[in-house]
């Protein structure tokens, strides 16, 4: 065997480990893109909860902070009534 036969065998030898490596390098990537895919499939399910408490919190609190008001203009006319009436 001449030089350019070593060479060959050795470049040959090498593609075919540079090609496993490669192969192996792109199924675990693979894989590790579907678990961040499934990670922010999960987030944005969590986001949209979240949007969906914060609606239900505003539409409930709305409604909650008007009888509060209601209730307090209630009860300072009743109370100027009966400070009237014992006055």
């Amino acid at each position: 065997m001449d030089a350019y036969g070593i060479l060959v065998i050795i470049l040959s030898i090498t593609l075919a480990i540079f090609l496993v490596v490669s192969i192996v390098v792109g199924i675990m990537l693979m894989k590790i893109l579907k678990k961040v895919q499934h990670i922010v499939e999960q987030a944005e399910h969590v986001a949209d909860n979240a949007v969906k408490l914060g609606e239900t919190i505003h539409n409930i609190a709305t409604p909650v902070a008007a009888g509060k008001l209601f209730s307090n203009i209630a009860a300072s006319i009743f109370s100027k009534k009966s400070a009237k009436k014992e006055g």
